[in-house]
């Protein structure tokens, strides 16, 4: 259908003036040849529109000009230079040094260049040793324990600092609208109490959560300690209760914070006495939060549960502690442990290096 024309306007508003329905206005126009909707003709009757708002009140219509003018192609080139570096200039830096207005950066960047912004994840640094470190073991570790049907006999652990100052219900983020401040009540409090806390062990498996270990503040974790506390209740209890017969089909996973020699020989008795197996200081990936499932999910899902909870002492955070823990279910492990294997896949196939998007690994065929 044709825009309308002033004439056909006019028409439409003459004929309202006679109190005739925007059906009857339609016909008496279509009899005169113009085509009109009634959407339009009601549109016309209510002055709907930028223009026909401005002449209802009397002011003269000015039409914005095009947001999509043209930027000089030398301009374009300046800024897709600056922006393809490692440690791009700020977009107000990049406007004061071409002499342009910050407003002119922003659509070169994002509608000449069609670029989007996206944040750097913080990752360890990483050695050479490490990089071809992380490329073996990650791909033998999943190859020899998680891969198919493996991953239901591995128990991963890791241990973790919770603070009573996680305990908070203010959000980091806030709506007012716009023009107006924030108002002076709405703060973050951070009470600096970093003497409330204690440490926490965990460990997970496809068929569910192992109970939480404490250790007590001031305790120095050595290796003594660490088989004494940790590992001999996970081994000699808490597994045993979750496999019974399959003991001996037991993959125990941790971190490289503990290759002491002590705890290696604690590793070989266990292996010769039931059959559980702990991994090994030379297979363990360092440096890979990104490749254990406590670091991408278990303590974090926890820590941030913490949230809607408010306990007001380290008696009432351990007691909320066991029962978030407590809510994650099996089949939301196992989804976790999916992640597990795809990570791990996604380290050896960048030879060992950062995986950076991890939100779209599950679409990646390693």
């Amino acid at each position: 259908m044709s825009p309308v024309t002033p004439e056909v306007e006019g028409r439409v508003k003459a004929l309202s003036g006679e109190n005739l329905s925007v059906r009857a206005i339609k016909k008496r126009i279509s009899d005169h040849g113009f085509e009109i909707s009634i959407t339009t003709i009601s549109r016309i009757n209510n002055n709907k529109g930028a223009k026909r708002q401005s002449e209802s009140i009397g002011q003269v219509f000015r039409k914005k000009s095009p947001s999509n003018k043209k930027r000089a192609k030398t301009l374009i080139n300046r800024v897709a230079k600056m922006a393809s570096k490692r440690n791009p200039y700020s977009q107000t830096r990049m406007a004061e040094t071409l002499g342009v207005s910050a407003t002119t950066i922003r659509r070169v960047i994002h509608d000449d260049l069609n670029l989007v912004t996206r944040k750097k994840r913080m990752v360890h640094a990483l050695k050479e040793s490490h990089v071809q470190n992380r490329r073996r073991n990650a791909r033998n570790l999943y190859e020899t324990q998680l891969a198919g049907l493996k991953s239901q006999f591995v128990v991963t652990l890791d241990e973790a600092w919770f603070y009573l100052q996680d305990c908070s219900n203010e959000k980091e983020i806030c709506y007012v609208n716009r023009g107006e401040k924030i108002p002076t009540s709405w703060v973050n409090p951070r009470n600096e109490r970093y003497t409330d806390k204690f440490m926490v062990v965990g460990a997970i498996c496809e068929k569910g959560t192992l109970r939480l270990i404490k250790i007590p503040p001031k305790v120095k974790i050595n290796a003594d300690y660490y088989i004494r506390n940790v590992l001999k209740p996970l081994v000699e209890t808490h597994i045993p209760s979750m496999y019974g017969e399959d003991i001996s089909k037991v993959f125990l996973h941790h971190d490289a914070g503990h290759t002491a020699r002590k705890t290696r020989v604690f590793a070989e008795k266990i292996k010769s006495e039931i059959g559980l197996t702990i991994i090994d200081n030379s297979d363990i990936p360092v440096k890979s939060p990104d490749g254990s499932p406590m670091d991408f999910y278990a303590f974090g899902a926890l820590k941030q549960s913490l949230k809607t909870r408010h306990p007001e002492t380290l008696e009432g955070l351990w007691k909320v502690l066991k029962d978030e823990w407590s809510k994650i279910t099996p089949a939301k492990i196992q989804e976790v442990f999916g992640s597990w294997k795809s990570r791990l896949r996604a380290i050896a196939a960048c030879q060992g290096h950062h995986i950076e998007q991890t939100r779209n690994i599950h679409r990646r065929k390693l």
